[in-house]
């Protein structure tokens, strides 16, 4: 599967791409695909200990957001973990998990990581907050959200590590001590 070269570069959302990568299962395949050669649905199953038909769930998810590569074989079709060029993030997200395995970040540390940023609005409390910290009130008008929103969102972005309140309800941005929140952190406030 590859794209043409008047193919336009593809827009996935990134908070529905850290929303599919946070799963355990999900997990599991990219550890498996990350060991290795490409492997097909059969193999990926049994190296997960679940069904053909989750495991091909679970890959046409990856897929979905352009982070495996898919070649027929035969009659077998082999998925391998490689960014589709013309899928926007693709890149830094397969990087970012291929350094997550190598460094053996335990699974329930990457999904507790990634849910950081499972949803639009935290993605844009975040670079909110990197172009400037402000007073809570201040960033929802900012970022156009109701006090009540605000306040659940920060509060999941705070037990990750990412923002801290300072006196008068002040957020800011903190540097995240995990390499793989460090890296998320990167990518999604690079715009």
């Amino acid at each position: 599967m590859g794209s043409t070269a008047d193919q336009s570069t593809l827009a996935p959302t990134l908070w529905r791409t850290f929303r599919v990568l946070a799963n355990k299962t999900r997990q599991d395949i990219l550890e498996t695909l990350c060991a290795g050669p490409p492997l097909h649905v059969e193999a990926v199953a049994a190296a997960c200990r679940i069904s053909e038909a989750k495991a091909s769930d679970h890959l046409r998810a990856l897929q979905s957001r352009g982070l495996l590569a898919v070649e027929r074989w035969g009659r077998f079709v082999f998925y391998r973990l490689q960014a589709d060029p013309s899928v926007q993030y693709a890149d830094a997200v397969v990087r970012m998990c291929r350094a997550s395995v190598r460094r053996r970040d335990p699974i329930a540390e990457r999904i507790f990581a990634l849910t950081a940023f499972t949803h639009a609005r935290r993605i844009a409390l975040a670079r909110a907050l990197a172009r400037q910290p402000a007073e809570a009130g201040e960033l929802a008008s900012r970022c156009g959200i109701s006090r009540q929103a605000l306040y659940r969102h920060l509060d999941k972005l705070q037990r990750r590590g990412v923002v801290e309140f300072s006196d008068r309800d002040h957020v800011a941005l903190v540097k995240p001590k995990a390499p793989l929140l460090r890296d998320l952190m990167e990518l999604v406030c690079a715009e």
